[in-house]
């Protein structure tokens, strides 16, 4: 059984997920947790999501000027919507998937009772 849950790793691709659980330690980490981007590296959920946006940005501001320069927008851009914006859309919806697992939930949980005890 073990080696078919390694061939659906390999198969699915995983992006990326929450870097080390053993790391959070305060509520504020758990909600922002530090992830890891299959080959771009470690990062803050929220960053990962800034990031996302700013591409969009620069991807929308270079068809806008595509249009005034009638240059081949198309086929310029299609390596970095590729390259960079799969992984990190990738990366964020693994996380997202990781933190409603049971065990992520628990961690949440067992966070906020101990704040609250410490008011």
């Amino acid at each position: 059984m073990k080696q078919f849950n390694e061939y659906n790793e390999l198969v699915e691709g995983k992006f990326g997920s929450i870097y080390d659980m053993k790391d959070i330690k305060t509520l504020a980490d758990a909600e922002d947790p530090e992830i890891v981007i299959s080959g771009m590296g470690t990062m803050k959920l929220s960053t990962a999501k800034q990031r996302i946006v700013e591409i969009y940005k620069d991807l929308f501001r270079d068809a806008v000027q595509s249009l005034k320069n009638k240059s081949d927008f198309a086929e310029n851009q299609l390596s970095i919507v590729q390259g960079r914006l799969t992984s990190f859309v990738g990366a964020v919806a693994d996380v997202e998937v990781e933190m409603r697992r049971p065990q992520y939930k628990r961690k949440l949980t067992m966070l906020k009772k101990k704040r609250w005890r410490s008011l």
